[in-house]
């Protein structure tokens, strides 16, 4: 037998291996999904109004003064949060889900921070 066959044969097994996600990759999937309006009515597009996947319900994102993460008014973003996460990733640790969730929240820092 082929040396190269066998170790050919024995890397198709792991292909699968490419299809996995940390929770880093998670959340910028996550964020990427997010629907931005930045239109000019609520004065130079701020605050940012968001939409998330699973929820059609608009919330504000306002960059905080005091830490690394956004201030988002009204709460909806975590409406259907959690379902979502067990249904889409099979996520069911709330701790997982609350580290990904964190993620998320600086991504969208990111996003907000330059218009203080």
């Amino acid at each position: 037998m082929n040396i190269k066959r066998i170790i050919r044969e024995e890397l198709d097994d792991f292909d699968w291996i490419k299809d996995v996600k940390t929770n880093d990759d998670i959340a910028q999937e996550i964020y990427d999904g997010l629907e931005w309006d930045t239109s000019d009515e609520w004065g130079g597009g701020r605050p940012y109004i968001a939409r998330t996947q699973w929820n059609d319900i608009p919330f504000s994102v306002i960059p905080s003064q005091k830490k690394e993460s956004p201030i988002i008014i009204p709460s909806v973003f975590y409406k259907g949060y959690r379902d979502y996460m067990r249904e889409k990733w099979g996520i069911y640790d709330l701790d997982i889900q609350k580290e990904i969730y964190l993620k998320i929240r600086y991504l969208m820092y990111q996003k907000v921070k330059t218009y203080n």
